[in-house]
């Protein structure tokens, strides 16, 4: 199971880092080194966080819409018109 996991992680990672890659070598958007090693090691950071939290996320969601709670909650209109009408 720990395999498993470490290849998710690490086909997940290879994708986002080939994705930037390429979208880098086509269109030469960065024009500071920096930037482009930034942008680099962002994929790594989302790799160990944040699809974890989003899973989580939609496990929850799932759970409620199985238990039958499809609703939004109670929310109150606001429209665009300014405060002193």
């Amino acid at each position: 199971m720990l395999a498993f996991f470490l290849v998710a992680f690490m086909l997940g990672m290879a994708l986002s880092l080939s994705a930037v890659t390429l979208e880098e070598l086509t269109f030469r958007r960065y024009e500071k080194t920096a930037d482009f090693a930034q942008l680099l090691f962002l994929p790594v950071v989302e790799t160990f966080g944040y699809r974890q939290i989003n899973a989580w996320w939609r496990v929850r969601g799932l759970w409620s819409y199985f238990r039958g709670n499809k609703e939004w909650g109670a929310m109150e209109r606001a429209g665009f018109d300014s405060p002193d009408d």
